[in-house]
């Protein structure tokens, strides 16, 4: 749970609510040379945030981390993993739009797969690669 301390000369909100949520973590410690997650082929999906058709793009994780989108690519998916840090970030284009969405997110070793975010029209989306 999380809340914040009252503070002098603030203001307190009616109402407020207080949120329990669950974390996940997993540590991360680069080796080079090697694939971030042990599987080479997946699947890219994008949910949520108001996408009028969800993304599930099938891919292939190549040498270096490079993600690479089967065909048909319809939402023209670019997506990578960054070895250094564990990044997972990309883009794609929502079914029916013309501007390009960016995702980021990071990789879970421990589960393994890949989970980030983007910001659709009505909120917060999910990004994630997994086998």
């Amino acid at each position: 749970m999380w809340s914040q301390p009252a503070k002098a000369g603030t203001k307190v909100v009616a109402n407020a609510t207080i949120a329990n949520v669950t974390a996940a973590g997993s540590l991360f410690a680069p080796v080079a040379g090697t694939n971030l997650l042990p599987f080479t082929s997946g699947a890219v999906t994008c949910s949520g945030g108001g996408l009028a058709t969800d993304l599930n793009t099938s891919v292939t994780l190549g040498l270096l981390n490079h993600i690479v989108p089967l065909s048909p690519n319809a939402n023209s998916l670019i997506s990578d993993l960054n070895a250094k840090t564990g990044a997972f970030s990309g883009s794609f284009i929502p079914t029916g739009a013309k501007a390009r969405v960016p995702f980021r997110g990071v990789v879970f070793t421990k589960n393994p797969m890949a989970i980030g975010q983007f910001k659709g029209t009505t909120g917060r989306g999910l990004a994630e690669l997994a086998p």
